[in-house]
């Protein structure tokens, strides 16, 4: 039996070789630049508010042996724009265009502030200690 030898030749290229194009050879066309997609802004929409059920609120104001308390201040909470009340000689109140859900601060000298909640035109009486 006769060995045959047989001479294999190997040659390496690098990637960055097979990417450069051959002396000689024409340049491959660049693709055209694709303009940059415009940014989508989504518009915000905000639904109107729904404005806060209004009253008017009637009242007394009383000390802790149920006397009426004249010349207490009542205002509401976070409402600049509603003017504060005065109690009158048998305590009484009137506060009109009151959010339902609102704070009514109530200030007197000699007593501790009161707090009342605006949940509809006919309040508790409010007991100032």
């Amino acid at each position: 039996m006769r060995a045959v030898r047989l001479g294999v030749a190997l040659s390496f290229v690098s990637a960055t070789a097979l990417a450069q194009p051959t002396a000689g050879a024409p340049p491959e066309p660049t693709p055209p630049e694709q303009p940059a997609p415009p940014d989508v802004v989504a518009p915000v929409v905000t639904p109107p508010a729904i404005p806060a059920k209004k009253i008017i609120i009637v009242g007394k104001v009383i000390n802790a042996f149920g006397k009426p308390v004249r010349g207490a201040v009542l205002t509401i909470e976070g409402s600049p724009t509603i003017a504060p009340a005065k109690t009158d000689k048998f305590g009484a109140y009137r506060i009109d265009d009151v959010p339902v859900g609102s704070t009514i601060v109530v200030d007197h000298e000699g007593y501790q502030t009161g707090l009342g909640t605006a949940t509809g035109a006919a309040m508790d009486d409010i007991v100032l200690l």
